[in-house]
């Protein structure tokens, strides 16, 4: 089935709350999603990546990912935390034909020897839209406000982390988009 990107402004219609309630019940499993998605208690229980800032850049329509190349593939497995939730970001721009995210493509020649080959290609892959078909049939059915709570888990509880990381990725980007600065 082809893709059919959505009209612009769609994303202020999707239906988050399924997304956000499995990623509230699974965050505790990824630092990425810790950082984002639980209030920190203290200033040790934040990471030294520079989260925050990226979604400001986002929001403003001035995230340039090269600027963060130091961060990609540092961390354990095939497509490291950080890596996923890039990906998860360059997805739901391209599924929502945003360009909030500058030089996206010239990030994978950049990538290489910074980190593993899969992960340079899922990046690469999610810069057009595309992911597993789970990640882009779960996107389907937040735009068409039909995701349901156990879609949710399932790509979540994709890979040790992966797919926590993807989901913040997608859902932060979501929110950058329907709510520029």
């Amino acid at each position: 089935m082809a893709f059919t990107p959505p009209p612009r402004g769609s994303c202020r219609q999707l239906q988050l709350s399924p997304l956000r309630q499995a990623l509230g019940l699974l965050a505790r499993k990824s630092l990425i999603s810790r950082q984002l998605l639980i209030p920190a208690e203290s200033a040790a229980d934040r990471s030294s990546l520079p989260l925050e800032t990226i979604l400001k850049q986002l929001r403003q329509g001035q995230l340039d990912l090269l600027d963060y190349l130091d961060y990609f593939g540092s961390g354990p497995g095939l497509t490291p935390a950080f890596d996923d939730f890039c990906s998860g970001l360059l997805f739901a721009t391209s599924r929502l034909q945003s360009q909030q995210i500058k030089n996206s493509e010239k990030l994978f020649a950049k990538l290489a020897g910074r980190t593993t080959l899969t992960s340079r290609w899922q990046l690469e892959f999610a810069r057009h839209g595309q992911l597993n078909i789970a990640f882009e049939q779960l996107f389907e059915n937040l735009l068409a406000g039909q995701a349901k709570l156990s879609e949710c888990l399932a790509a979540a509880r994709f890979g040790h982390s992966s797919g926590i990381d993807l989901l913040t990725g997608v859902l932060r980007a979501v929110e950058a988009i329907s709510r520029p600065e």
